[in-house]
């Protein structure tokens, strides 16, 4: 029997297209359905990690500074890691997390800042409280996971908006977790009061 060589390379030809055809079918349908098994894994986790950040809380509690050294009502506090300041402040705070309605994160260049937004109550004492102490630190203590003073600014004139703006002693990371924990608290409040 006698075989002709073209013959034999067309078909060795016809049989490898068909297979690279083949093959790339079924590649393409393995890596279809590797995306939706990695997606339906993503959206798993992130649910997971949604659920353990709802559950977060955070406190936050603002002191103003007092001249007492000592007294049974003040109390001195330690702001600032890397530069520390000492001063004394009223050891009852004036305004809670209880008085937050919402905080978010600033952007700004290469730093962030905090904002908070207070309910009618925190704005009437923090607009009295910044118009009688000019001059004198708002130190503002807060736990988050970690519990420490986290800001110390300068009352420089009245607030009256009801919102503070500070930058914390805090990495970006601590900022965020205490902000979620921080709406997270609100939430709840504003939860209660409405039923």
């Amino acid at each position: 029997m006698k075989m002709r060589p073209t013959r034999f390379n067309i078909y060795l030809c016809l049989l490898a297209a068909a297979s690279a055809i083949l093959c790339g079918a079924e590649q393409k349908s393995i890596s279809t359905n590797s995306p939706s098994k990695r997606s339906a894994a993503d959206e798993a986790k992130r649910k997971a990690e949604e659920k353990k950040h709802s559950k977060e809380a955070s406190t936050i509690r603002f002191h103003v500074e007092t001249g007492a050294l000592g007294t049974e009502r003040s109390l001195e506090v330690s702001v600032l890691r890397s530069q520390p300041i000492k001063f004394f402040v009223e050891r009852e705070p004036f305004i809670n997390e209880g008085n937050v309605v919402s905080a978010s994160l600033v952007e700004a260049d290469d730093t962030f800042s905090i904002k908070i937004q207070l309910d009618r109550r925190g704005t009437w004492m923090l607009e009295n409280m910044t118009a009688s102490n000019t001059g004198k630190h708002l130190a503002i203590y807060s736990q988050f996971g970690d519990a420490r003073w986290i800001a110390a600014p300068l009352i420089r004139n009245r607030l009256g908006k009801g919102e503070i703006i500070f930058t914390p002693d805090v990495s970006r990371e601590e900022a965020v977790r205490l902000i979620r924990g921080l709406n997270n608290v609100a939430a709840k409040i504003q939860k209660k009061e409405k039923q």
